[in-house]
C-alpha cells in the first residue's frame, strides 16, 4: 500500500500555477457571461427582478456551470 505525501501536494510550487489558471478561467468566463447570448439573458433577468445581488449570484452560477 502506497502512502501519499499530502504536504508535497500543498506546496506553492504545485498550487501556484493551478491558482493562476483558475483565476484566469474565472475572469475569461465572467467576461463571456456579459457577452450577448443566453447567459446574459439569465443574468439580466435576475438583475431586473432581484437586484444587483441576484445578478451577481446568477453570474457566479453561470461561471460555475461553464467551468464544469
Amino acid at each position: 500500500m502506497s502512502s501519499v505525501d499530502f504536504a508535497a501536494l500543498t506546496t506553492p510550487d504545485i498550487l501556484g500555477p493551478m491558482i493562476g489558471v483558475v483565476v484566469t478561467a474565472v475572469a475569461v468566463l465572467g467576461l463571456m457571461t456579459v457577452m450577448p447570448g443566453p447567459d446574459m439573458a439569465v443574468v439580466t433577468r435576475a438583475g431586473l427582478s432581484g437586484g444587483r445581488g441576484a445578478a451577481l449570484r446568477a453570474t457566479f452560477g453561470v461561471v460555475a456551470g461553464l467551468m464544469v
